[in-house]
């Protein structure tokens, strides 16, 4: 008796134990599950919210169920990150939107009807689904994988659909499984401490993700360059600050820098970025703790400045331009480079984004007035913009509206005054009755890129008006420097001539000096093609800007235009003029050129180019432009004998093509 209750407790003992390691082991299996359902959950919304901040217009994507191509490049780049391997996108009433490919990471996609209730329950409970899967006899499966659903929120934190992602838990579940199964079987005893051994070890990995990660989202808010914010930190940090309140308040600098693609030209992108390292320096040299500066992307930067009125936040920008105009040293040559500036000292309730519109038309004033300086906002900025988009609209829109059109003023000999030709010269009406000047539209033409298909029509338009002139008749034409940019002027004028069947000999061609400056030998191989056409060159508006005999004789112009600012100063002083004009035209004669005097209004200023063998004369004096209306009347009192039916015709047909 006494040996059978002695054998008791190792009976017990023996019945007992394999419950408890069955015990061990099923709390084990249990933990290890929980386990993996935890992580895979914890993998499955750190995708997610990945997924729904990478993908641009997400919303549309769950709307249509269409991806548009930059949609589906950002799909296919992040749709194996980490252990993801397929997911799945569900509206919020279940329907699916997207199914990723299981074998080779690019994306099909589907419209299906059928409603996912697992889907629906996390959207509508906001409490994620995790499914642990043996996936050993299943086709294109990890051993061990999850299935979790999880809400897919956009960047404002709002759920706007459910993802089942995929993940690939083969190793994670070994880990757990291979710490867990020697120790379960030996030592039941310590597997509280193993499993809580492994739960540290899952923690400590958690916690190296999440470092990683954090890593990322910092670099994510930096410039890679400079080590400044980046754009998207400018806002973050802005959060707050906007609408503005208070005496004190948070003022916005908005700096370009002004001609970098000369820098970057002469000295290379490595030289080009090292400026923008001593840009960022400079700005950062200049700054309190309170204040912040942000590289938005180029050239471009940003600084806020809490400060007390514009005159401060003026004084600030003016201190900042100065130290970045201070010589950068790089590989033995000396950088200069300046910016320019927009300030804004925010109104009271003003918006972040009203307040970077504000600086950004600041800054577009200073580049207009010069660059190189910094303006502060005032409302007098606003309406002038609103008036040069005004102007860009009628610019833009006067070619399909029927606002231009061309007038034409006469060219004359200077020694009988008959005319010998037209210069063509653009007009756009306002759509109010009255008229833009060429000296503003044009420079907003040139600016917004519309002048290369306005001067195209331009040539067409006035070919195609002279083609029914006398052939004894020349053609001047203006060109603009940004027509000469893109290689395609010469094609442009052979076409215009070969469809109006007109001589090259009759057009020319007129430039100023200043598109000599910047690209000469692009320019001159395209002035030596068009002369190869026949046509002739002139040199307009001589005597202004950067007038320089080495352009005279380097491009072999035909003919030299006196700019009218010369005939201005007739009654000042004639003696001073007469010399100044004898010097130009024996110095265009000497270099075999015609010489043109334009602006002349009055006989004796006639009288006097006569005397100085000027060629030809243009100016009121000898014909106002004229609209093609009244070409004919004005040509058959010119010339004796000219088929009156054939400028009638021209009269009718010409002036629809030319308004």
């Amino acid at each position: 008796m006494r040996h059978i209750w002695k054998n008791i407790p190792a009976a017990i003992a023996i019945i007992l134990l394999p419950l408890i390691v069955v015990s061990v082991h099923f709390t084990l299996d249990s933990a290890i599950q929980q386990t993996i359902e935890d992580e895979a959950e914890h993998k499955a919304i750190r995708w997610a919210t990945h997924f729904a901040q990478k993908l641009p217009q997400i919303e549309n994507l769950i709307e249509t169920g269409t991806p548009t191509d930059q949609q589906s490049e950002v799909i296919t780049s992040i749709v194996a990150i980490g252990d993801v391997f397929r997911f799945k996108l569900f509206r919020p009433d279940g329907t699916i939107v997207i199914v990723s490919d299981e074998t080779n990471s690019s994306v099909s996609f589907h419209k299906v009807t059928k409603y996912n209730r697992k889907a629906i329950s996390v959207f509508d409970n906001e409490q994620s689904l995790v499914f642990v899967k043996n996936g050993t006899n299943k086709k294109a499966r990890p051993d061990v994988y999850a299935e979790a659903y999880v809400l897919a929120k956009d960047v404002d934190g709002r759920k706007i659909g459910v993802v089942e992602v995929y993940i690939n838990q083969t190793y994670s579940a070994g880990l757990v499984q291979s710490t867990f199964s020697v120790i379960g079987y030996g030592l039941p005893l310590l597997c509280g401490f193993i499993y809580l051994f492994t739960s540290v070890a899952f923690l400590w990995r958690d916690v190296k993700i999440r470092r990683a990660e954090e890593n990322v989202r910092l670099m994510s808010l930096t410039d890679e360059l400079t080590g400044l914010n980046n754009r998207r930190a400018f806002y973050e940090k802005l959060e707050g600050k906007f609408p503005a309140s208070g005496a004190n308040r948070t003022g916005i600098i908005f700096f370009d820098a002004d001609n970098f693609k000369l820098i970057n030209d002469e000295y290379g992108h490595e030289g080009g970025d090292k400026f923008l390292i001593h840009i960022s320096e400079k700005i950062s040299d200049n700054l309190r703790e309170s204040d912040m500066v942000a590289r938005m992307g180029g050239d471009e930067f940003v600084v806020t400045i809490d400060c007390e009125n514009a005159d401060q936040l003026g004084e600030i920008a003016e201190r900042m331009l100065s130290s970045i105009r201070e010589p950068l040293d790089y590989k033995g040559n000396t950088i200069v480079g300046n910016m320019s500036a927009g300030c804004y000292f925010p109104d009271e309730g003003i918006s972040l984004d009203d307040a970077m519109n504000s600086a950004d038309l600041a800054l577009y004033s200073a580049k207009s007035a010069g660059k190189d300086s910094a303006i502060i906002y005032t409302n007098s900025l606003r309406t002038e913009a609103n008036a040069v988009r005004e102007i860009e609209s009628s610019v833009t829109n006067g070619l399909k509206d029927g606002n231009f059109s061309i007038e034409f003023q006469p060219l004359a000999s200077a020694t009988d005054r008959k005319t010998v030709g037209f210069e063509a010269l653009l007009r756009l009406e306002d759509g109010k009755g009255g008229r833009i000047p060429p000296d503003v539209f044009i420079p907003v033409a040139e600016r917004i890129g519309f002048i290369g298909e306005l001067g195209e029509w331009v040539l067409q338009q006035a070919i195609s008006v002279a083609s029914a002139w006398p052939k004894t008749y020349i053609l001047a034409v203006n060109l603009s420097p940004r027509q000469f940019e893109d290689g395609r002027l010469v094609e442009t004028v052979s076409n215009a001539l070969i469809a109006a069947n007109f001589p090259a000999s009759q057009l020319e061609l007129e430039i100023s000096e200043s598109l000599l400056l910047n690209d000469s030998e692009h320019v001159l191989e395209q002035l030596e093609q068009l002369k190869r056409l026949g046509t002739s060159i002139a040199m307009d508006d001589f005597g202004t800007g950067y007038s320089s005999l080495s352009h005279l004789w380097k491009f072999g112009f035909n003919t030299l235009k006196i700019d009218q600012s010369f005939l201005l100063h007739e009654d000042s002083n004639s003696t001073k003029l007469y010399d100044v004009l004898k010097s130009i035209i024996d110095l265009g004669h000497k270099m075999g050129m015609t010489v043109t005097a334009e602006g002349v209004e009055t006989d004796h200023l006639a009288e006097m180019l006569v005397e100085l063998k000027c060629d030809q004369l243009q100016g009121y004096l000898l014909g106002r432009p004229m609209p093609v209306s009244d070409l004919a009347p004005f040509i058959s009192k010119e010339v004796h004998g000219f088929v009156a039916e054939k400028l009638g015709t021209l009269n009718q047909g010409g002036s629809e093509k030319a308004v």
